[in-house]
């Protein structure tokens, strides 16, 4: 029986049962994101978060210099979005730039399968003849020091808070950021199943 933060229902004994989150799950389709619905992305980015982005940004993504997916209601309305790349200054290292969900759409499972998504495209594959299993390349991204949600999520999947970046945000209060990292790991740890 799933227990929702909205009801406390009785269990077998009569007693109350104690009240959990249940993230619901919302279908979505993910895609990767086109020149044509840039724009589109363009304005959940400047709903969804906190600061300006640049077009420097959008730029980067329609030349493929950074990956950019995206997540639609059946309908087709634009849900969220992930955009990631390899650091130049750091080989084998993703970061994330950006990871947003349409705020009437939190808590339905969107951001779980676009980070999901960000993991499986990145799965470093060994050798055949190594002995080593494929693994999730080592990733990292900024979160705001006062976004506790975010810094759950992230953590949830194996993401550790490495330092603290006093002024990040030049715009924003508090300026501060961590810097959260999660290391390389095997494929079946990093939250997916072999079914």
């Amino acid at each position: 029986m799933d227990l929702s933060d909205r009801e406390a229902r009785k269990n077998e004994d009569g007693n109350e049962a104690k009240r959990t989150r249940v993230e619901r799950s919302c279908p979505v389709v993910i895609s990767d994101t086109s020149t044509e619905t840039l724009e589109s992305v363009r304005r959940l980015l400047s709903a969804s978060l906190p600061v300006r982005i640049s077009d420097a940004f959008y730029k980067q993504i329609s030349k493929g210099e950074v990956i950019s997916i995206e997540a639609r209601l059946e309908d087709g309305t634009m849900v969220g979005q992930a955009a990631w790349g390899a650091l130049k200054e750091t080989p084998g290292q993703v970061y994330i730039y950006s990871l947003a969900v349409d705020s009437r759409y939190r808590r339905e499972g969107i951001g779980t399968r676009l980070l999901k998504e960000i993991l499986r495209r990145n799965i470093q594959h060994k050798d055949d003849d190594s002995a080593e299993a494929d693994c999730v390349a080592e990733m990292c991204l900024h979160v705001r020091t006062d976004n506790g949600d975010a810094i759950e999520f992230y953590t949830r999947f194996g993401f550790k808070n490495e330092k603290l970046e006093k002024n990040f945000y030049a715009r924003l209060n508090p300026s501060s950021a961590y810097y959260l990292v999660r290391p390389s790991s095997s494929f079946h740890s990093a939250g997916h199943s072999s079914n």
